[in-house]
Protein backbone atom coordinates (compact mmCIF):
# COMPACT_ATOMS: atom_id res chain seq x y z
CA UNK A 1 0.00 0.00 0.00
CA UNK A 2 1.22 3.57 -1.22
CA UNK A 3 0.19 6.84 0.78
CA UNK A 4 0.53 10.46 -0.75
CA UNK A 5 2.14 12.65 1.77
CA UNK A 6 4.37 15.97 1.60
CA UNK A 7 7.12 14.24 2.92
CA UNK A 8 10.55 13.47 1.07
CA UNK A 9 11.68 10.25 0.54
CA UNK A 10 14.48 9.83 3.10
CA UNK A 11 10.76 9.63 5.87
CA UNK A 12 10.26 6.74 4.18
CA UNK A 13 11.85 4.22 6.30
CA UNK A 14 9.44 5.78 8.93
CA UNK A 15 6.19 4.97 6.93
CA UNK A 16 7.52 1.49 6.18
CA UNK A 17 7.19 0.85 10.43
CA UNK A 18 3.80 2.10 10.46
CA UNK A 19 2.66 -0.58 7.68
CA UNK A 20 3.15 1.15 4.23
CA UNK A 21 5.14 -0.15 1.20
CA UNK A 22 6.09 3.82 0.77
CA UNK A 23 4.59 7.06 -0.48
CA UNK A 24 4.35 9.37 -3.50
CA UNK A 25 5.63 12.86 -2.62
CA UNK A 26 2.90 15.64 -3.64
CA UNK A 27 4.73 18.04 -5.27
CA UNK A 28 4.79 20.45 -8.26
CA UNK A 29 8.18 19.91 -9.85
CA UNK A 30 9.92 16.34 -10.32
CA UNK A 31 11.30 15.21 -6.94
CA UNK A 32 13.56 11.64 -5.91
CA UNK A 33 11.76 8.85 -6.18
CA UNK A 34 7.99 8.21 -6.53
CA UNK A 35 5.91 11.63 -7.34
CA UNK A 36 2.42 13.05 -8.38
CA UNK A 37 2.17 16.36 -10.44
CA UNK A 38 0.64 18.87 -7.87
CA UNK A 39 -0.34 21.48 -10.42
CA UNK A 40 -1.53 24.93 -9.44
CA UNK A 41 -3.77 26.98 -12.01
CA UNK A 42 -4.94 29.89 -12.78
CA UNK A 43 -6.94 29.10 -16.40
CA UNK A 44 -8.48 25.99 -17.86
CA UNK A 45 -6.11 26.72 -20.92
CA UNK A 46 -2.62 26.65 -18.44
CA UNK A 47 -4.59 23.47 -16.77
CA UNK A 48 -5.14 21.88 -20.38
CA UNK A 49 -1.55 22.49 -20.69
CA UNK A 50 -0.03 21.19 -18.00
CA UNK A 51 -2.45 18.02 -18.67
CA UNK A 52 -1.20 17.38 -22.31
CA UNK A 53 2.44 18.09 -21.33
CA UNK A 54 2.41 15.80 -18.18
CA UNK A 55 -0.18 13.20 -18.31
CA UNK A 56 1.69 10.44 -20.11
CA UNK A 57 5.09 11.08 -17.88
CA UNK A 58 3.03 11.34 -13.75
CA UNK A 59 0.07 10.92 -12.37
CA UNK A 60 -1.80 14.29 -12.05
CA UNK A 61 -2.94 16.33 -8.81
CA UNK A 62 -5.54 19.36 -8.79
CA UNK A 63 -6.83 20.66 -5.73
CA UNK A 64 -10.31 21.85 -6.87
CA UNK A 65 -12.15 25.53 -5.95
CA UNK A 66 -15.96 26.33 -6.54
CA UNK A 67 -18.16 23.80 -7.64
CA UNK A 68 -18.28 24.76 -11.28
CA UNK A 69 -14.34 25.09 -11.42
CA UNK A 70 -14.92 21.38 -10.15
CA UNK A 71 -17.03 20.43 -12.75
CA UNK A 72 -14.71 21.68 -15.65
CA UNK A 73 -11.36 20.12 -14.16
CA UNK A 74 -13.64 17.13 -13.75
CA UNK A 75 -14.56 17.33 -17.68
CA UNK A 76 -11.33 16.93 -18.75
CA UNK A 77 -9.40 13.17 -18.98
CA UNK A 78 -5.73 12.98 -18.05
CA UNK A 79 -6.21 13.91 -14.49
CA UNK A 80 -5.42 11.25 -11.64
CA UNK A 81 -6.67 12.99 -8.78
CA UNK A 82 -8.91 15.89 -7.91
CA UNK A 83 -8.82 17.05 -3.72
CA UNK A 84 -12.25 19.26 -3.32
CA UNK A 85 -14.88 19.72 -0.83
CA UNK A 86 -17.40 21.54 -2.93
CA UNK A 87 -18.61 18.66 -5.31
CA UNK A 88 -22.44 17.58 -6.24
CA UNK A 89 -23.37 14.68 -8.26
CA UNK A 90 -22.59 16.04 -11.58
CA UNK A 91 -19.33 16.42 -10.62
CA UNK A 92 -18.94 13.07 -8.88
CA UNK A 93 -20.39 11.23 -12.32
CA UNK A 94 -18.02 13.28 -13.97
CA UNK A 95 -15.11 11.75 -11.84
CA UNK A 96 -16.55 8.25 -12.62
CA UNK A 97 -16.68 8.59 -16.25
CA UNK A 98 -13.10 10.00 -16.75
CA UNK A 99 -12.00 7.60 -14.39
CA UNK A 100 -11.11 10.61 -11.72
CA UNK A 101 -10.04 9.52 -8.29
CA UNK A 102 -11.69 12.13 -5.58
CA UNK A 103 -9.39 12.47 -2.69
CA UNK A 104 -10.08 12.20 1.28
CA UNK A 105 -7.63 13.85 2.60
CA UNK A 106 -7.14 12.53 6.26
CA UNK A 107 -4.88 15.27 7.59
CA UNK A 108 -7.92 18.32 6.36
CA UNK A 109 -9.56 16.34 9.88
CA UNK A 110 -6.16 15.51 11.76
CA UNK A 111 -5.60 19.55 11.76
CA UNK A 112 -8.98 20.87 12.42
CA UNK A 113 -10.99 21.15 15.86
CA UNK A 114 -14.71 22.29 16.46
CA UNK A 115 -17.03 23.19 14.36
CA UNK A 116 -14.50 23.42 11.34
CA UNK A 117 -13.80 19.89 11.93
CA UNK A 118 -17.53 19.10 11.83
CA UNK A 119 -17.52 21.01 8.52
CA UNK A 120 -15.39 18.92 6.86
CA UNK A 121 -16.69 16.04 7.79
CA UNK A 122 -19.74 16.84 6.91
CA UNK A 123 -18.72 17.66 3.38
CA UNK A 124 -16.88 14.31 2.97
CA UNK A 125 -19.87 12.24 3.87
CA UNK A 126 -21.72 14.20 1.67
CA UNK A 127 -19.40 13.25 -1.11
CA UNK A 128 -18.69 10.02 -0.06
CA UNK A 129 -22.36 9.02 -0.32
CA UNK A 130 -22.15 10.00 -3.89
CA UNK A 131 -19.26 8.40 -4.42
CA UNK A 132 -20.72 5.16 -3.55
CA UNK A 133 -23.95 5.90 -5.51
CA UNK A 134 -22.13 6.84 -9.11
CA UNK A 135 -19.27 4.41 -8.19
CA UNK A 136 -16.34 6.63 -8.68
CA UNK A 137 -12.91 5.97 -7.77
CA UNK A 138 -11.64 7.65 -4.58
CA UNK A 139 -8.18 7.50 -2.95
CA UNK A 140 -7.42 7.56 1.04
CA UNK A 141 -4.76 9.46 1.61
CA UNK A 142 -2.78 11.28 4.78
CA UNK A 143 -1.13 14.04 2.71
CA UNK A 144 1.26 13.88 6.14
CA UNK A 145 3.18 17.53 6.07
CA UNK A 146 5.27 15.58 8.93
CA UNK A 147 6.02 11.97 10.11
CA UNK A 148 3.99 13.10 12.80
CA UNK A 149 1.21 13.40 10.84
CA UNK A 150 1.91 9.95 8.97
CA UNK A 151 -1.10 7.36 9.74
CA UNK A 152 -1.26 4.25 9.30
CA UNK A 153 -2.68 2.13 6.90
CA UNK A 154 -5.10 0.68 9.31
CA UNK A 155 -6.07 3.98 10.80
CA UNK A 156 -7.06 5.15 6.96
CA UNK A 157 -9.02 2.10 6.94
CA UNK A 158 -10.87 2.86 9.79
CA UNK A 159 -11.77 6.23 8.17
CA UNK A 160 -12.84 4.45 4.93
CA UNK A 161 -15.18 2.43 7.22
CA UNK A 162 -16.93 5.80 8.85
CA UNK A 163 -17.03 7.24 5.03
CA UNK A 164 -19.32 4.06 4.43
CA UNK A 165 -17.28 2.49 2.40
CA UNK A 166 -16.39 -1.34 2.39
CA UNK A 167 -13.62 -2.87 3.50
CA UNK A 168 -12.41 -4.37 -0.18
CA UNK A 169 -13.34 -0.62 -1.80
CA UNK A 170 -11.45 1.02 0.97
CA UNK A 171 -8.23 -1.45 0.62
CA UNK A 172 -8.51 -0.65 -3.51
CA UNK A 173 -8.89 3.32 -2.91
CA UNK A 174 -5.47 2.56 -0.68
CA UNK A 175 -3.77 1.35 -3.56
CA UNK A 176 -2.39 4.02 -4.92
CA UNK A 177 -0.18 2.70 -7.36
CA UNK A 178 -3.18 0.54 -9.07
CA UNK A 179 -5.20 3.98 -9.63
CA UNK A 180 -2.74 5.89 -10.73
CA UNK A 181 -3.49 6.65 -14.44
CA UNK A 182 0.20 6.23 -15.58
CA UNK A 183 3.15 4.94 -13.60
CA UNK A 184 6.12 7.11 -11.65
Amino acid sequence: MLDVTRLSQEEEEFAKKLGWDGFYTLSPQPVKGRWILETEWKSLEELKEVIRKNRKKVPIWVNGSGLKANRMILSLSGISFIRALKLDYVAVRLASKNGIRIVFDFNQLLLRSGSERARIWSKYWQVARLVRKYKAPFALVTLAGSRWELRSPSELLAFGRKLGFQDPEIKSALQIESLSSSSA
